[in-house]
């Protein structure tokens, strides 16, 4: 058995819920009226000559980046993240707080690429060009020495840095992990799926592994290092250690949730605040699981916030 855990990595993206701080480095309309190329390189030089008063580490919140930290801690390994914003930056790098995403909602630079018919992987292209940090992943992991790769990231992550992944040699590929939800690794070319590890929907019938569709990547990547043990295993004996899991699992049946307004949601939450002492994460299961109700995760977080202000825990 070849063992590889003793000099692991861990890749994650970055998330749309981040620390508040000070100065918020962010696009003005003028910048998003560029071609993307211009826009990377608006933005790179913003990055360049802002304050860096935060830590990688520190910036990011939500389940997705705390299940990969404590992945990439328990392995006793790095932790790197993926943003649209600032490239390929290690946990403890200090940074700005950004404001920059692509992803709908602000901070996008969605339109600008649609106007140009680019893609997020050109994008990433433009924005590590400006950088100065071209290709940034194959490029780190090419002067990593053995040890192993576990990248956990959505479709949308995963489609910006195809390209930059495309270029790791054949043996450098042999020692990456990568977990996404089954419709993010049809969306990879047929070289990059074949270190895909097999998770799908029947997780969540695992109680402690299961959660949103937003965070289902780095739910995998914990099953698989903290379940499965596959960071001791070869490609092969992993795959087939995963399918094996799964096999004892079964997809839940998800129950008929039904559309609501945001009034009729926030008096809800109001209604709970007190039961769940105002936790985000209880409230949304309630929300979902008692009063079957749909709510999307940004939508939830939002009207959330709204109440915690009129209850005046803000």
């Amino acid at each position: 058995m070849t063992v590889f855990a003793r000099n692991c990595r861990v890749i994650t993206n970055c998330t749309n819920r981040k620390s508040a701080g000070g100065q918020l480095l962010s696009l003005t309309p003028r910048d998003l009226k560029k071609h993307p190329i211009g826009i990377a390189e608006a933005w790179a030089a913003k990055v360049r000559d802002a304050n860096k008063p935060i830590q990688v580490a520190d910036l990011y919140k939500g389940r997705s980046f705390s299940d990969a930290r404590t992945v990439a801690s328990s392995l006793k390994g790095e932790l790197w993240v993926v943003s649209a914003g600032l490239g390929l930056v290690k946990a403890d790098e200090a940074v700005p707080h950004y404001d920059l995403t692509i992803s709908t909602g602000k901070g996008s630079v969605q339109n600008a690429l649609q106007a140009a018919q680019a893609t997020p992987s050109d994008w990433w292209m433009a924005l590590t060009n400006a950088l100065g940090t071209k290709e940034p992943i194959s490029t780190a992991l090419a002067k990593q020495k053995g040890g192993l790769t576990l990248l956990a990231m959505p479709s949308t992550y995963l489609q910006m840095v195809a390209t930059d992944l495309e270029r790791l040699s054949d043996a450098t590929l042999k020692s990456v992990r990568i977990f996404t939800s089954e419709a993010g690794a049809s969306s990879l070319p047929m070289r990059l799926q074949s270190v895909c590890m097999p998770y799908d929907e029947r997780l969540e019938g695992h109680d402690s592994y299961a959660g949103t569709r937003t965070d289902f990547p780095q739910r995998a990547l914990r099953h698989f290092v903290e379940v499965v043990e596959g960071q001791n295993m070869d490609l092969d004996a992993s795959k087939a250690a995963v399918a094996k899991s799964l096999k004892r699992l079964k997809k839940p049946t998800l129950p008929t949730r039904t559309r609501r307004t945001d009034e009729e949601i926030l008096q809800l939450i109001a209604s709970q605040w007190d039961r769940f002492n105002g936790h985000s994460g209880p409230l949304l299961r309630y929300l979902r699981d008692e009063a079957f109700v749909s709510c999307e995760q940004s939508r939830f977080a939002s009207l959330w916030r709204q109440v915690k202000c009129l209850t005046g825990d803000a």
